[in-house]
Formats: structure tokens, C-alpha cells, sequence
């Protein structure tokens, strides 16, 4: 992270070399007052998106109609925005123009106390209109001014406001936390789906996931985005922090039916992954045959499959040492069906006489299942056995 930090660096000192002001701004100073380690450096200045690129030779142009361009140093982009302030917001997202300012109206603008501090790296100085470092120390989420007129502005922040009050353990202040419940009804449709899915995403890769959704619920976004949610705490709080996130996320819907949840899930914007994912584990048969089971263990992420349906179950730590228990005694078998290495073949069956078409692959199915389910690894064991099922 150091690395970062120089190269960031060589940013700032360059633009203040060309009579810019320029600091560290956002995330990475509240993280540095709070020693948590961050490599998410941003540099606000007065130079503008012309003048910055003049300046280094490799930029990426994201979003230059916002003052903003990113910088490359060392195959590292630095996003380096001017400083600004927006004017008019009418669709609850985006600013309709936005006006060079000076660093203090830059810091007014944005979203959070803990997040409007600028941070000069070459004096270690930390520049602070907005309250910040108060709040830090009160452990406090405050928006900055008016709480009603930040989340107009961007409804999104106030699924950040809890992101940032349950990752740092911090609470809402009062007016702010008001002013998400009156905006709340108001999120959608201003903020895209897949911007809260990126949000909850971050929220869902912490233990702290369950006191997210118990604060979204409290400030009744939970019901503007799920209304027919329920926060199983138990099962939530079984899962490993590292489960995928639309495991953790089908918790909430448990209590529904299949077709209710695959229409909730199909409204998410999700990759095919994740929502084979969501099939994957509403099929789940726990009192399945172990051909069943190998097949499960033998996806991405099947042995999590298996633990997301056992944990609204009341003995789900017994069923969790199961599956482990069953996981291990297939380990070979799955090896075997993920490398195509069973001793039983199409060839073999078409040796002895199986013609091509759909009764080869319904043989070779059935022999794998029998090898699977016996524990069988010798060929002619398996055709032994093979044969009898169809005499």
C-alpha cells in the first residue's frame, strides 16, 4: 500500500509544482485518521481536467464532464477530480451541471462529514470544513448540512449511510437518519438496481451484514427494496462471511415459494452464475444419493450450495458436519466427475455392443450412479453391476 501512497503522492506534489492546490480527498483520509488500512486514494484539486492531463502522459478520460479524469502512474489509475460544486439535481442521481469551486465548497458537496476531508501529503496536514474529525471521534454519521438535500441529491447515499455506520461500527445522527426514513420511499426509481447490488455486495463481505440489514430495516429501506424480506438472523449468522452474496441474500426468502423467489431474483440484475447459484440451492435435496450429492459438490461454490439450504434448518450444525463428513467421502468421485476420469467410458458400453444415441448416455449416467453410490471403481465391477440393474 505504500507503493500506492508514493505514487499518489507524486500527484499532488506535481500538481502543486504548477501553483494547483491539491490533496488527498474522501475515503482514504477518514481510513487514515481511523489506522484502517485503504489503497483507495482520490485527489481533488484546483487544476482542471485540461490542465491535469497536460501534465501526465497517460490519462483515462471517465468522466471528464464532471471534472473528473483518471491518472495512470505505474499501471495504477488515481481518479483526480476538480474541485466543484453540482447544481440542480432532478433525478435523485446526478448533478445537471457543476461549476468550479474552491476546495471548501468541494468539501460541502459531498456526502458524509467522515467523508469531506481533504488530506495535504506533503505537510501531513489534514483539512477539515466540514466537521469530520469531530464525528470520527463521536463515532458519528452525519451528512453534511442539510440531510434532506444530500439524499435528493443522490438517494443512493443513504444506503451508504448504513453501509459506513455498520462497517465502522458507527451510529446514524438523529436528523440524518430521519432524513433517510422520509426519502426513503423515494429511492427507486432514481437509483439503478444493480448501484444498491453493489452496495449490499459490500456490506454482505463483513460479519457486520446482519446489523446492515437490521438498520436497513429500521430505516425502512429494507421494505422499499424487498418488501416481502425477513431477516432469519440464525441462519444468517451460520453462514461463513466469505458465502457468496446472493446465498446470504436468499435468507431473506426463505418462507416463499420457489416461483416468488425466482421472480425477486430475476428483477436483480445478476449474472448467470448467481443465478444458477439461486437454483441451485432451491433444488437442493438433502436426502439425496451420494451420484446426487458428487454432482452438487462437484459446481463452484456446491458445498455452499448445500450449507445455504441447511441453515434455516433448527440442527443445522449437525447437518453441517454431515455434508463436510459426505464431502470428504466423494472427494474422489467429484475429482473423478469434474476431470471426466470414471473407469466407465461411452467406449466401453459401445464395445459391448450399446448403440450411439440417448440409451448410451442414459447407461453411462446409470453406471456412474452406480459407481458413485456403491463405491465402486473397477470397471468390470461396474458393468457387473450395470447389467443387473437392467436385466
Amino acid at each position: 500500500m505504500d507503493h500506492l501512497i508514493d505514487y499518489a503522492k507524486q500527484i499532488v506534489n506535481k500538481l502543486k509544482s504548477k501553483g494547483h492546490v491539491a490533496y488527498f480527498a474522501g475515503g482514504f483520509v477518514r481510513d487514515k485518521l481511523l489506522n484502517r488500512p485503504s489503497c483507495d486514494i482520490d485527489i481533488a484539486t484546483s487544476a482542471t481536467v485540461e490542465q491535469v492531463s497536460s501534465l501526465f502522459p497517460k490519462c483515462i478520460y471517465v468522466g471528464a464532464v464532471f471534472g473528473v479524469v483518471q491518472v495512470v502512474i505505474h499501471k495504477h489509475a488515481f481518479e483526480v477530480a476538480t474541485f466543484r460544486k453540482d447544481v440542480g439535481y432532478e433525478d435523485g442521481r446526478r448533478p445537471e451541471k457543476i461549476e468550479m469551486a474552491s476546495d471548501v465548497e468541494d468539501a460541502k458537496r459531498r456526502d458524509f462529514t467522515i467523508n469531506g476531508m481533504f488530506f495535504d501529503p506533503t505537510t501531513d496536514e489534514v483539512i477539515d470544513y466540514v466537521g469530520g474529525r469531530e464525528d470520527l471521534t463521536k463515532k458519528c454519521i452525519r451528512a453534511i448540512g442539510d440531510p434532506l438535500k444530500r439524499f435528493e441529491e443522490d438517494r443512493l447515499r443513504m444506503i451508504r449511510a448504513v453501509r459506513f455506520a455498520t462497517l465502522l461500527h458507527f451510529y446514524i445522527e438523529t436528523e440524518t437518519k430521519e432524513a433517510i426514513r422520509q426519502h426513503a420511499s423515494k429511492l427507486f426509481p432514481a437509483v439503478s438496481i444493480e448501484r444498491i447490488i453493489d452496495e449490499l455486495k459490500k456490506m454482505a463481505q463483513h460479519r457486520t451484514f446482519i446489523n446492515a440489514l437490521e438498520l436497513l430495516e429500521e430505516t425502512t429501506l429494507l421494505k422499499i427494496l424487498f418488501p416481502k424480506a425477513q431477516i432469519n438472523k440464525e441462519a444468517l449468522d451460520f453462514l461463513p462471511v466469505e458465502m457468496p452474496f446472493v446465498l446470504k441474500l436468499y435468507q431473506l426468502f426463505t418462507h416463499l415459494e420457489k416461483q416468488e423467489i425466482d421472480s425477486i431474483f430475476s428483477h436483480l440484475k445478476l449474472s448467470n452464475k448467481e443465478l444458477d447459484l439461486i437454483e441451485n440451492v432451491q433444488t437442493c435435496d438433502l436426502n439425496a444419493k451420494d451420484h446426487t450429492f458428487t454432482t452438487l459438490f462437484a459446481k463452484p461454490f456446491g458445498f455452499e450450495i448445500a450449507l445455504a439450504k441447511v441453515a434455516v434448518l433448527e440442527n443445522r450444525k449437525e447437518l453441517k458436519n454431515q455434508l463436510k463428513e459426505k464431502q470428504t467421502e466423494l472427494k474422489d468421485y467429484v475429482h473423478m466427475l469434474q476431470n471426466q476420469t470414471f473407469p466407465i467410458k461411452a467406449k466401453d458400453l459401445i464395445e459391448l455392443g450399446v448403440e450411439k444415441g440417448p440409451n448410451l448416455g442414459r447407461l453411462l449416467g446409470k453406471a456412474i450412479e452406480i459407481s458413485i453410490n456403491e463405491r465402486l471403481q473397477d470397471k468390470d465391477q461396474i458393468l457387473k453391476k450395470l447389467n443387473m440393474s437392467d436385466s
